[in-house]
């Protein structure tokens, strides 16, 4: 048996410890949404998150005195009050567990944490490291070029800033692969550690600064990348700031007997496959579903040349009566409308490629249904016509392919020379 030898750790160590673990495990399992596209956790959230709903509804209206009312989007005060309540009862538990259990299984403890947070912040940095490896994680749409940089909220220019660039987006997934094969190993877990708390400090910036709403899944990864830390925080201060020559602590494996040492190198072969596997299958699933869709010659920016609405005789025509100033069609079945007022309206779509038709959606009406059919006359142009609203529309339509524009061309090629565009030799 591997024996540890435990640092004393004083009552406020140990206090701090115990509150940690059980506000991470709270974060867990009611705020991560951990596994929902597993087939075992896809039957255990739903009922997890109505008990969190619940939950952060009370914590809310026990705060704030009113009920709330917005989207519970991840980054909102439902959620702040909610993980700010899991601290509350995290410190209240681990008082009560720190005065009974006085140290006695402070060790077994964080071994288990250890094990717990090394893998968690490698399963979840996996999705998105292989989402960057794949360019899936900050696609670029159509969409999003309808408008001038000066009308984009802040987490949108991010996405483009990050997405133009093919290299970088491949430069950290790369890095969280990295950290990752680092983390699966108790050895090698605080390199990965140390690997992981730099980008995502990175990370976290860069989401506030740019108010992309996932402050709260990256504060709390790093949250877990300090829990891998914690026993070699003090060494690697006094080896980094101090100059001194310290050894990182050995962490014991989580079956410390010989007997079935074997059958937990198994168990652990068996749990990163059912992991990764997956994981790879939905992630060549998606590039083949948003690479290639159907509808794939559609794909693009449409500037509208010549548009024209006439009401249906006898029908009363829509109120909308703003003509249509661009168009943009995604990968996904999405299709943006921007108005000659500039207003943006978003329509689902399916393609009938056969016989050339998108049946629109809207998302907001279940009753609005849209056929508009669309023919090529020819390179680039294309004429749509069709019933929207109980009008008859018919466009006339340039498409522009978005890697043709000043901001991807040449997109995922390094240039080595700069040249500016006012300058002539």
């Amino acid at each position: 048996m591997i024996k540890y030898d435990l640092p004393k750790w004083s009552i406020t160590q140990q206090l701090a410890l115990r509150a940690f673990s059980i506000y991470l495990i709270l974060y867990f399992t009611f705020v991560s949404y951990f596994g929902d596209g597993d087939f075992v956790f896809r039957y255990i959230n739903p009922g997890l998150q109505s008990l969190y709903s619940a939950f952060a509804n009370f914590s809310y209206k026990l705060f704030f005195q009113h009920e709330f009312k917005e989207k519970p989007i991840i980054d909102s005060y439902l959620t702040y009050t909610a993980v700010f309540s899991f601290l509350l009862i995290a410190v209240a538990s681990a008082i009560i567990w720190t005065a009974i259990d006085k140290g006695k299984r402070l060790l077994k403890l964080y071994k288990y944490m250890h094990v717990f947070a090394r893998f968690y912040l490698a399963i979840i940095l996996f999705d998105y490291a292989i989402d960057k490896l794949c360019l899936l994680q900050f696609t670029l749409h159509p969409a999003q070029f309808l408008q001038p940089v000066g009308n984009m909220d802040p987490h949108i220019l991010f996405w483009l800033f990050v997405g133009s660039s093919k290299g970088y987006q491949f430069f950290g997934g790369l890095m969280e692969m990295t950290a990752i094969i680092f983390l699966l190993f108790r050895r090698t877990a605080t390199f990965g550690g140390l690997i992981s708390l730099a980008f995502l400090i990175n990370i976290l910036i860069l989401d506030v600064g740019y108010d992309t709403p996932v402050k709260v899944t990256v504060f709390h990864l790093l949250l877990f990348d300090v829990m891998v830390l914690v026993p070699d925080i003090k060494r690697l201060f006094e080896f980094f700031i101090l100059g001194k020559n310290k050894n990182l602590t050995n962490i014991p494996p989580l079956i410390e007997n010989k007997k079935y040492r074997f059958a937990a190198v198994l168990a652990k072969i068996c749990f990163i496959c059912y992991i990764i596997f997956p994981a790879i299958y939905y992630e060549w699933k998606a590039v083949n579903e948003f690479g290639q869709p159907s509808h794939i010659k559609l794909v693009g920016l449409y500037k509208i040349n010549e548009f024209s609405r006439i009401p249906t005789a006898g029908i009363p025509g829509s109120i909308d009566t703003v003509s249509w100033k661009q168009l943009a069609i995604d990968n996904f079945p999405v299709l943006t409308v921007q108005k000659a007022n500039d207003s943006i309206a978003d329509y689902h779509f399916e393609a009938d490629t056969l016989h050339k038709f998108l049946i629109l959606k809207d998302w907001g009406d279940p009753a609005f249904v849209c056929n508009l059919h669309y023919s090529n006359n020819k390179a680039n142009e294309w004429l749509f016509d069709g019933v929207f609203k109980n009008d008859s529309i018919r466009f006339s339509t340039t498409q522009i392919n978005i890697f043709d524009l000043p901001l991807l061309k040449g997109y995922g090629k390094i240039k080595w020379e700069w040249k500016h565009k006012g300058y002539s030799n």
